[in-house]
């Protein structure tokens, strides 16, 4: 059997999006676990493996990560009709989206 076999890749590809789909639901709990301790730096690392993770999975989902972050945008210019108090906040990510490359 070739290791270009189609079943053998179908069977690699499904084992990736079931570890990266387990890793996502990790890194959920880790990010809910962080702000429970009110550990920052833990915050942060999983908010940080949360994201690749999603980058990732949109990756083998064959989503590009450009496409991704306009997504992201839109999701901020959504939040900032949705809630006053998270406008500054959603401008400020903007900001850094649009300014960063």
């Amino acid at each position: 059997m070739s290791h270009t076999d189609p079943q053998i890749q179908i069977a690699r590809r499904l084992r990736v999006l079931e570890s990266l789909r387990i890793g996502l639901i990790t890194d959920v709990a880790e990010t809910f676990k962080s702000i429970h301790l009110g550990e920052e730096r833990e915050l942060t690392r999983s908010l940080g493996a949360l994201i690749a993770s999603a980058y990732l999975l949109g990756r083998q989902m064959g989503i590009a990560p450009a496409v991704i972050e306009q997504e992201v945008l839109e999701a901020l210019s959504v939040y900032s009709l949705d809630d006053e108090a998270l406008q500054e906040d959603a401008a400020t990510v903007r900001r850094y989206l649009d300014h960063r490359a």
